[in-house]
């Protein structure tokens, strides 16, 4: 059978065309673990209250509503205590404030509509994180609706009466009833709708327990949306992610650790990074404020992280993480930018006590390869790094008993070292010694480790690969 052109259609090439997949460190075959700090990146900041030093934030406006019609406010609690009286929400109006509040360990919302004629014992507990959501159908069953952790807690009688309130002049507090009973704790993603919430949005906002921030909303859970406070850093803690309502911070409300959930934006202190793909599913994690990265984006939209070189670093939560046996290689694409002091990127050691492990960084200006089971042995750079360089596809590899430190993919030394490794009690470190101390100063990006010694085709690979990942 001929086609209109005479050729004879048995002739033709069907077949279709396939694509390679583009090459990732996830293409590496003894891939342990990739960290993308594009990828499974988390920010969890939360504004920190202290009442006795009298700490409140506030906004001179209506949030957008007459408190007669449908409105919802949800946000997330952990006291510090559960003792005494502590304001949580306030909103004034011309004819009677709307209160929520904690007394002991009781939650209470007054005002128009009366829930306290129901004790609500036990609704906090001392240093435990409880999402709080409330709403009200002016337009409909004039019913106030309590959810606790993302479930329907109570439901008020009908209001019969009428409360409108457009007074721009009014304010709104968190942490205090305006003035007095003042929060000692933690609140976290705060948000105030101009509607009723459904159960199923206020349970999509719970996110079983891990909550949400601000680029975690879907867009149905937006709609009538008029404010949201992630509360991601001290800086801007006070910053409306959604509309203009910017808060006024009396006396120095500061950021402490948040609820679990909240993928990290721009200068977002890091809470959790998951590893991207690789045989070992690490999880990095900081609990405490002053320790974490800062997540950072360039101007090319590629993604990176500052270590302070003082107090920063990240640990993988299960110690067996990452062990390595025998050959292994371990690249970073970073940005050093202080060449004084030891200072490591990647670490994993025995105990604390010992240098036993493995460990890739600086010392002494050099990039450092260290291999350890008892016998401890370095092999160094002949290049000093520091920040006039940028950004560098900085690799290291050991096969065998011979060890080579790649400067910028081009071989920057190799020579011979002794021992192995084996399980490590100490978890893996990301921008310390594992044993503590020693501190990355500066930038950095991915990290890719590898249960075997890189081919040198591979590391073309990945020195091309993280050359399209460098930001700018």
């Amino acid at each position: 059978m001929l086609d209109s052109f005479g050729l004879a259609l048995a002739d033709l090439d069907v077949t279709p065309t396939v694509r390679a997949a583009a090459w990732t460190p996830a293409s590496l075959s003894s891939l342990v673990a990739w960290f993308d700090p594009s990828y499974g990146v988390y920010a969890n900041s939360a504004a920190k209250f202290v009442a006795a030093s009298s700490q409140q934030l506030s906004r001179q406006n209506t949030l957008g509503t007459n408190y007669n019609t449908d409105w919802s406010v949800s946000f997330w609690v952990n006291p510090t205590n559960v003792s005494g009286f502590k304001g949580l929400f306030l909103r004034n109006t011309a004819v009677v404030n709307l209160r929520m509040y904690m007394t002991g360990d009781t939650f209470t919302t007054d005002g128009f509509v009366a829930f306290n004629t129901v004790p609500f014992a036990g609704f906090f507990a001392a240093g435990t994180w409880t999402q709080v959501t409330v709403t009200y159908q002016g337009t409909g069953d004039k019913k106030m609706r309590l959810y606790r952790n993302g479930s329907l807690h109570t439901t008020s009688s009908a209001y019969a009466g009428t409360v409108v309130d457009d007074d721009a002049a009014r304010y709104f507090y968190l942490g205090s009833l305006g003035g007095s009973s003042y929060l000692d704790g933690s609140m976290d993603s705060f948000g105030f709708w101009t509607r009723e919430l459904s159960a199923g949005d206020v349970s999509g906002i719970y996110n079983n327990g891990s909550g949400k921030t601000y680029v975690d909303l879907t867009t149905a859970e937006k709609v009538s949306l008029v404010s949201w406070y992630d509360f991601a850093t001290t800086a801007s803690l006070a910053t409306d992610a959604h509309g203009s309502n910017t808060l006024t911070n009396t006396n120095s409300v500061t950021c402490d650790a948040g609820i679990v959930a909240g993928q990290a934006v721009a200068d977002d202190p890091i809470y959790q990074w998951n590893a991207r793909a690789g045989s070992s599913a690490a999880v990095l994690t900081q609990a405490t404020l002053a320790n974490r990265f800062v997540l950072n984006v360039g101007a090319n939209g590629k993604y990176y992280w500052t270590a302070n070189g003082t107090s920063t670093y990240m640990a993988a939560g299960n110690t067996s993480d990452c062990t390595l046996t025998g050959d292994f290689t371990i690249a970073v694409l970073a940005n050093c930018t202080n060449a004084s002091s030891d200072r490591y990127l990647v670490s994993k050691q025995k105990t604390s006590a010992n240098y036993d492990g493995y460990g890739f960084g600086r010392i002494g200006g050099k990039l450092v390869v260290d291999v350890s089971d008892g016998t401890y042995t370095s092999k160094a750079g002949a290049t000093t790094v520091n920040g006039s360089q940028g950004w560098l596809a900085q690799i290291t590899k050991r096969a065998s008993a011979t060890a080579t430190v790649y400067f910028d993919n081009t071989s920057d030394g190799s020579g011979a070292v002794q021992g192995g490794s084996t399980a490590f009690a100490v978890a893996l470190n990301i921008g310390r010694f594992a044993g503590g101390g020693q501190h990355w100063d500066g930038h950095g990006s991915h990290i890719v480790i590898l249960s075997d010694d890189i081919s040198d085709s591979d590391r073309t690979l990945l020195k091309a690969y993280f050359d399209a990942q460098e930001p700018t």
